[in-house]
């Protein structure tokens, strides 16, 4: 019987430990993610200096290098895609959504932004509504609202009666 309750103990105790371990490895994980984040952001920033800078003296020398603008817009492209895709990532981790409107964290459970607004698709109805097609959406991009687009035509005569 005393064999059954420590053995018992020691399952618990392990469970427990295996938990814990995990629950570490989790917070580790988002720490490092968020360590990435921080530096993406710094390198956004300089970028965008380093743009604005190749604008100044452009605008200063009235000399254009198109080629010089477009290579550092697509260095801003791709450290805000791997930003962005690092966030999602972190809101994942957090049992959280990033609008994909203005890129506000929000619950996982939110229909709606907090900041901009922007309603929230499910993944499984998103991936529904583009096997769909854009024929059956209706003029609101809703669910039919039962708005006039939802009525058959009528015939140019009867449209003409003015309605009581």
């Amino acid at each position: 019987m005393m064999n059954r309750v420590w053995d018992d103990l020691m399952e618990s105790a392990k469970n427990l430990a295996d938990k814990a371990g995990k629950a570490t490895d989790k917070a580790v994980e988002y720490s490092k993610m968020k360590y990435q984040s921080m530096q993406l952001s710094a390198e956004l920033r300089e970028l965008y200096e380093k743009l604005g800078n190749a604008v100044y003296t452009m605008v200063k020398s009235d000399f254009d290098n198109k080629d010089l603008m477009d290579s550092i817009i697509a260095e801003i492209d791709d450290v805000k895609e791997r930003l962005e895709t690092l966030n999602i990532k972190m809101a994942e981790q957090r049992n959280s959504q990033v609008c994909p409107a203005c890129g506000a964290v929000s619950g996982k459970e939110a229909c709606y932004c907090y900041r901009c607004g922007n309603k929230f698709v499910p993944k499984g109805e998103a991936a529904e509504e583009e096997a769909a097609g854009e024929e059956e959406s209706c003029c609101c991009e809703e669910s039919c609202c039962g708005c006039e687009c939802a009525e058959p035509e009528k015939d140019s005569e009867e449209s003409e009666e003015p309605k009581e």
